[in-house]
């Protein structure tokens, strides 16, 4: 039981951790998302701005190039010819760093595709081995739960079993209880009918023996007046001994 208790916990903290490890897993993911988002803009900027400096430099190094004195009457076209190289280094400009971005972009997305597929493939193995954990402890779990209800239902049988004798012997104490019983109360019966009988001979014979003893008695009675009157004539010490023992 204390096994199967500490699986269970086992089991319920895996899981947790399973769910924990999800949250954490997209914590990550979106913590990366959201610094390479950053990294790719710094980046733009830094680059964009190199390259800004640079053409800007190319650009002043051109239009500082030493050139030889025009007369003044072309000065008005000279103005429009600078205008015009002007824009066209602008436009050139914003050319390369619109192609330039492009190619920053297409690279940083790359690199944050590759980063993010190497990093998911990494999550999802460090997820097999978590799921493989857990499915592995789940299975114990599951396997010393068998066990212990396979245990629990032989017990029960056994239980059962015991139940069934107790209950079988209950009732055939019950039975010969009952038995001796009624075998004591016709006992019981019995015993009062002999002594019921017993009771009457005795009260029988002790009739008998009081009519014996009372015909014994008139007999001595009148044995002793015939005594009584042959010993009259003797001495009157012995007529009184004989009355006294008559009245006795």
């Amino acid at each position: 039981m204390k096994v199967a208790s500490r699986l269970a916990k086992d089991f319920a903290t895996q899981h947790n951790s399973s769910g924990k490890l999800s949250q954490n897993v997209k914590d990550i993911l979106s913590k990366m998302t959201e610094k390479t988002r950053i990294g790719k803009t710094k980046s733009q900027q830094s680059i964009a701005s190199k390259n800004f400096s640079h053409i800007r430099l190319k650009s002043l190094e051109k239009h500082n190039t030493p050139t030889k004195p025009e007369p003044e009457k072309h000065s008005s076209v000279s103005l429009e010819q600078d205008n015009n190289f002007k824009s066209e280094i602008m436009s050139t400009l914003a050319a390369t760093l619109k192609k330039r971005e492009i190619q920053i972009s297409k690279s940083i997305d790359k690199l944050f595709e590759s980063s993010i597929a190497i990093n998911t493939e990494i999550l999802s193995v460090y997820l097999e081995k978590e799921v493989n954990i857990i499915n592995k402890i789940a299975y114990e779990y599951k396997n010393r739960m068998d066990e212990h209800t396979d245990e629990r239902l032989n017990w029960l049988r056994k239980l059962q079993l015991g139940l069934d004798k107790y209950q079988m012997t209950a009732s055939t104490l019950l039975e010969n209880l009952e038995k001796n019983h009624s075998q004591n109360l016709r006992t019981r019966k019995d015993f009062m009918e002999d002594m019921e009988r017993i009771h009457s001979i005795h009260q029988s014979e002790i009739t008998k023996l009081y009519e014996e003893i009372d015909k014994s008695t008139e007999h001595f009675h009148k044995v002793m007046s015939i005594s009584v009157k042959e010993t009259q004539r003797k001495s009157s010490f012995t007529t009184s001994q004989l009355k006294s023992l008559f009245e006795l």
